[in-house]
C-alpha cells in the first residue's frame, strides 16, 4: 500500500513572531517562548509557528474556493447541471 502526502506553500515570514491570538508581530524574539506585550499570550515559538503556517494554509484554501465559485464553477458537494 502506498502513501501519499500532500503538501501546500505559505508565507513562512514571521510565523514564530507573529501573536496567532491578537495578530500583533513581536519585532524581535530571544529565547524559545513566545511572549505577546498586547494580549500576553505565551507559548512555545516553534508552536506558534506551526499555528499561524496552518491558519495560513487554510486562508488561502478559502480564498482559492471563492475564486473558483466567483468564476462560475459548482461547489464539489453540487450535482452538475
Amino acid at each position: 500500500m502506498s502513501e501519499v502526502a500532500l503538501t501546500a506553500s505559505v508565507d513562512p515570514s514571521n510565523t514564530s513572531r507573529e501573536c496567532p491570538r491578537c495578530g500583533y508581530v513581536v519585532k524581535t524574539q530571544e529565547g524559545q517562548i513566545f511572549e505577546c506585550p498586547r494580549c500576553n499570550l505565551e507559548m512555545d515559538r516553534h508552536k506558534i509557528a506551526s499555528i499561524n503556517i496552518r491558519r495560513r494554509y487554510l486562508e488561502c484554501k478559502r480564498r482559492k474556493k471563492r475564486k473558483t465559485r466567483m468564476q462560475g464553477f459548482p461547489h464539489s458537494n453540487e450535482p452538475e447541471a
